[in-house]
């Protein structure tokens, strides 16, 4: 990992200082490799990340405390589902003072109300904020599956953590491989699947639509001055040619597909991907696909109905690194599935 001094990182995922002992939360603690102390637009105190690690997790955490009265924990929300995540993957839901999952704010619920204010929930906050939470932890009713899950009763909590557009957008920035469905019959999507290859290489910040210049609110169009967005633009280098992939294997040129071509009628291979809130309702957080211009049987756009790679909860991840799962948007096309890796490249016969 790549660190600019302080703490070093154990297997767990959580920093300790020099002597073994865990640092306790605080502006010198070493959430990234480079960062500064600030403020959020909202006037609180936080670390603001200027570049993240450069192998996962991407920004390290102090160390969770647990007692029998409460937990101190550093997660991050996910409004979408009413949920905070920790570090190793696992997940609490919020429950109000009678022991019961609060109803997610947005939806006719009281979700917000079980939360501080410093949350101000509901809110797209959480796409760029991850939070140190205070509280009762134990089990819950799910009132849709009736299974009794983890969860918290939140008594306090704060951000520590802010992770600009940039560092957010800017971590996707490179190889992503993966596969997309075959056009069939009559432009619909075939059951057959083409090998993808995607180099995203450059930012460009948005500043009007299709991509949203920033996050909004909540179910406004008012913007949060901390969310700004950037599209992450590239190509996909398997379009016209034959490329090695990552798994030394030559991924086929989509355009030697002919009418098979997912993308049939591009004449080249230029996509990008942003973030977006409230693509349909309130608390819709996606990342959306802009296609390359010209193909048929396409909307202009596709989407994943997840962050995945881009909510903050995948960069204190200590697991693999979410995957990007496209569906078409509107009309016909071909699910496209991305992770990250590197390696490969070149052309292959």
């Amino acid at each position: 990992m790549i660190g600019c001094g302080g703490a070093d990182q154990d297997s767990s995922g959580q920093s300790t200082s020099d002597d073994g002992k865990t640092d306790s939360a605080s502006a010198s603690f070493q959430y990234c490799a480079q960062q500064h102390s600030g403020k959020t637009a909202d006037k609180e105190s936080a670390v603001i990340c200027d570049q993240p690690f450069a192998s996962r997790p991407y920004v390290h955490l102090p160390a969770d405390k647990n007692a029998a009265s409460s937990v101190t924990l550093y997660l991050a929300h996910d409004i979408t589902t009413g949920t905070f995540h920790t570090r190793d993957g696992s997940t609490f839901y919020v429950m109000d003072t009678h022991g019961k999952i609060a109803p997610i704010g947005g939806f006719g619920g009281s979700y917000g109300a079980n939360l501080p204010s410093s949350f101000h929930a509901p809110s797209n906050r959480n796409m760029y904020l991850i939070y140190q939470v205070t509280g009762k932890t134990g089990k819950a009713k799910d009132p849709d599956t009736g299974d009794q899950v983890a969860a918290i009763q939140v008594t306090g909590g704060k951000p520590v953590v802010m992770l600009p557009g940039k560092v957010i957008d800017g971590s996707a920035l490179g190889v992503w491989e993966g596969t997309i469905q075959e056009r069939g019959e009559s432009g619909m999507a075939s059951s057959d699947l083409a090998p993808l290859r995607i180099r995203f290489s450059a930012l460009a910040a948005n500043t009007t639509p299709p991509g949203a210049p920033t996050l909004n609110v909540w179910d406004s169009g008012t913007s949060l001055a901390d969310g700004q967005t950037f599209s992450i633009t590239g190509t996909i280098e398997n379009y016209t040619q034959n490329i090695k992939g990552s798994d030394g294997k030559c991924y086929r040129a989509l355009t030697a597909l002919g009418t098979a071509n997912p993308f049939y009628g591009a004449p080249k291979g230029d996509i990008s991907l942003f973030r977006l809130a409230g693509m349909h309702h309130a608390g819709d957080q996606v990342v959306v696909l802009w296609i390359p211009d010209g193909a048929t049987n396409w909307s202009q756009t596709g989407m994943d109905i997840l962050l995945g790679p881009f909510a903050p909860a995948d960069l204190i991840s200590t697991k693999d690194r979410a995957t990007l799962a496209i569906h078409p948007h509107g009309l016909e096309g071909g699910e496209i599935d991305l992770h990250a890796t590197s390696g490969g490249g070149g052309s292959c016969p």
